[in-house]
């Protein structure tokens, strides 16, 4: 087995269109959608075209990878850097969305702007409990409205 930088994959969960929810062995959890870069990449085409097909996902040998067939393979790094980039275009949009600086965010969140930073540059996986705490953000915002 190569040890890798990033955490072996133990879920996959694929979802409407090319969308999958990826669960990390150190809890990270990612939502990527590989449209855009399954396009990019004629030899998965396949998986674009056949709903069914993409459905049949699973989390290839030692987590290191998807698996589909033989020939229908992404690697961990791919997914995880997707990861990132999504969850960080995500953050930012949330942010942006409802009128916060990096600082408010920060404020708001209960963690340090360098987070924030960090977040949105998409260099470090987005804690569950900083998901949590924009719903609450959002939720406490509803309620005073």
């Amino acid at each position: 087995m190569i040890k890798t930088p990033y955490p072996p994959i133990v879920a996959v969960k694929p979802g409407p269109g090319c969308t999958l929810t990826v669960t990390w062995k150190d809890g990270t959890v990612h939502g990527i959608d590989l449209g855009g870069w399954l396009a990019e990449h004629p030899p998965l085409g396949p998986l674009l075209a056949d709903d069914a097909l993409f459905a049949t996902v699973q989390v290839g040998e030692w987590g290191g990878d998807l698996h589909w067939t033989d020939d229908l393979e992404i690697p961990d790094d791919v997914l995880w850097s997707l990861g990132l980039e999504q969850d960080a275009a995500r953050f930012r949009e949330w942010r942006k969305s409802r009128g916060l600086t990096q600082e408010q965010a920060a404020a708001e969140l209960g963690i340090s702007t360098r987070m924030v930073t960090y977040y949105e540059a998409g260099s470090h996986p987005i804690p569950k409990t900083v998901t949590l705490a924009r719903f609450g953000f959002d939720a406490l915002r509803q309620m005073a409205a």
